[in-house]
């Protein structure tokens, strides 16, 4: 479970990480690094704000760790409770006799 956990941990790092730079890249790309916002100037009939399609990647990726943050929770709740009960029926069964007396 602890190797799981790490992989999916590093997962969402690495995925975060990745959208982070796409942000970056289409940001400098379209407002450019020379005189002001120089490459939106240069073709501005064709210019297009690259806000509102990083902001809807960055939404979908923040819905994808929300539902896998909850979908863990959940399961971990689950493997807690399967723990518990089967080392109560453990310390039960090995405080009486045997299961098969002769």
């Amino acid at each position: 479970m602890h190797f799981f956990k790490t992989l999916v941990i590093s997962v969402f790092i690495v995925a975060y990480c990745f959208v982070g730079w796409i942000n970056y890249t289409a940001i400098m790309e379209a407002y450019g690094n020379g005189a002001p916002y120089f490459d939106r100037t240069t073709n501005m009939d064709k210019w297009e704000s690259p806000i509102p399609l990083l902001v809807m990647i960055d939404i979908g990726i923040l819905l994808i760790s929300c539902v896998s943050f909850l979908v863990y929770k959940k399961t971990e709740k689950n493997y807690q409770i399967r723990n518990k009960f089967s080392e109560n029926t453990i310390t039960k069964s090995s405080q009486g006799t045997l299961p098969c007396d002769f």
